[in-house]
């Protein structure tokens, strides 16, 4: 087994399972879904390397692609968006839905658009920035940013004056997103349920909140204390992202791992809203923090002052200029 732990840690660096057997959510027989299991045992074996991560999905999803609207063509001759999204949790992404409901009255606060949601376009920034596949600009005072597209430049700024360099910690997150490349496909045509990804180009902007605690072996917090390194289980404890986007899983109350603020200055996506076209910011709006969307209206969950305005000025479609004023 050692040439599948590439990384020399003990185990194998992932297993994936494609089994034949058809998916019916509606069959109480029916055992299997896409699911990815992470099995939280310490003995690591380096001659001989044990199974650490594991998932599965039917054969049987590639067949779900939907088809062209007035037409009896499929989109894509094969469907990948249920192996990406399960293969997104096996590199360590974790959902951004609400395991505990969804529709009116279960808040949906990264807004479903986005392929650790609703299996949906591509990969926002904070994941490819949690998976070291892209690195921002950060920012500490005023100034103006032209920012590229996400999609093709894997370029988005942070906002906050004590950022310490990593994913895991509390910003504000910008990106510049436009239905091309990942994202064209579910822009232009989407699910049959009528769900697709923003159709206009916009700029999108995120409250992050994925500070590190420490969790004993029994995933209770040990420690409130923001932790600056990720620990591996070692039979004791390990560290984990606090905040979670399932409110019964997330350490503070009213407090998400990832909420996609929306340009109307209306918060639906507590009540169950779907991000849409109109979520996006475009040319000439302007945000500033409330308690709309912060829990401490211009401080962040950590307590820290937020301190800045972001304007959207000119739109093109090589870039957008992003105005920050700091304020505090």
């Amino acid at each position: 087994m050692k040439e599948y732990d590439k990384d020399g840690n003990g185990y194998v660096d992932a297993l994936f399972i494609v089994y034949a057997c058809p998916t019916d959510s509606s069959d109480p027989d029916m055992t299997f879904w896409a699911y990815v299991f992470w099995d939280m045992r310490y003995y690591p074996n380096v001659s001989n390397p044990e199974f650490n991560v594991y998932g599965w999905a039917s054969y049987h999803f590639m067949d779900d692609a939907p088809y062209i609207p007035s037409t009896t063509t499929k989109a894509y001759d094969i469907d990948a968006h249920t192996y990406i999204h399960e293969f997104g949790h096996i590199l360590g992404l974790d959902d951004y839905y609400n395991y505990d409901g969804f529709g009116t009255g279960y808040p949906n606060m990264s807004g479903g658009i986005d392929m650790q949601a609703f299996n949906i376009i591509d990969h926002n920034m904070y994941s490819k920035f949690g998976l070291q596949w892209a690195h921002p600009y950060v920012i500490n005072d005023t100034t103006s940013i032209n920012l590229k597209p996400a999609h093709s430049s894997g370029e988005f700024i942070i906002i906050q004056d004590d950022y310490f360099g990593s994913a895991f910690d509390e910003y504000i997150l910008i990106e510049y997103y436009q239905p091309k490349g990942l994202n064209y496909m579910d822009s232009t045509i989407g699910y049959s349920n009528g769900v697709s990804g923003h159709s206009l180009n916009g700029v999108r902007i995120w409250h992050v909140d994925s500070r590190m605690f420490l969790f004993n072996a029994s995933y209770n917090p040990i420690s409130y204390d923001q932790v600056q390194y990720i620990k591996d289980f070692d039979g004791n404890s390990f560290t984990a992202i606090g905040p979670s986007n399932t409110p019964s899983r997330s350490i503070y109350n009213d407090v998400y791992c990832l909420h996609l603020l929306e340009s109307t200055g209306i918060n639906t996506f507590k009540d169950g809203g779907i991000a849409s076209d109109v979520t996006l910011f475009k040319q000439g709006q302007t945000f500033t923090p409330t308690t709309t969307f912060f829990k401490y209206g211009n401080k962040f969950n950590s307590q820290k002052t937020i301190g800045y305005t972001i304007s959207i000025g000119q739109m093109t479609n090589q870039e957008v200029v992003i105005n920050i004023t700091k304020t505090a």
